[in-house]
């Protein structure tokens, strides 16, 4: 029996969407179809939790793929070179670190660590670069000395 609900349910939300009859172009099977498809792909969204953000039928995701190609077909630019933090950058974001940890109740360099992590987008120390270990070395640093303050 409750498969048959659910049949009911679906052909009540096709007939539903059946109405608009005035689709120009469109035969009522083709809109039948594309309700059906469109309530079904939702549904699967819904349910497991999918992106839809990129719809495969969708003219942003036509025009996107053309924007692609064409940048493809250009010039490819250089990527920015990564310049990993130096020794003494590290070294001195460990000491904020350790300094901070210790005033700190509860919370370890590990979770400092982690928080920085979360923060800045890195996984390892060694995904550090020059630029990001000064933002680094600068937030440990205003945390210590407000930390330090109160």
């Amino acid at each position: 029996m409750p498969y048959r609900l659910r049949d009911r349910r679906t052909a009540l939300f096709l007939r539903t969407c059946k109405r608009g009859r005035n689709k120009k172009g469109m035969d009522d099977s083709q809109i039948t179809g594309t309700a059906s498809s469109y309530a079904r792909k939702y549904a699967l969204n819904g349910l497991f939790l999918l992106d839809d953000t990129k719809d495969e039928d969708s003219d942003e995701c036509r025009k996107y793929k053309e924007n692609k190609s064409k940048a493809e077909s250009a010039e490819p630019t250089q990527p920015a070179a990564f310049k990993p933090a130096t020794a003494q950058q590290i070294h001195k974001i460990n000491e904020y670190i350790m300094a901070y940890a210790g005033m700190c109740e509860g919370a370890s360099e590990g979770d400092i660590w982690n928080t920085l992590k979360k923060k800045y987008g890195f996984a390892k120390q060694s995904d550090i670069s020059k630029e990001l270990a000064e933002r680094i070395t600068k937030q440990v640093e205003t945390w210590y000395k407000k930390k330090k303050e109160a």
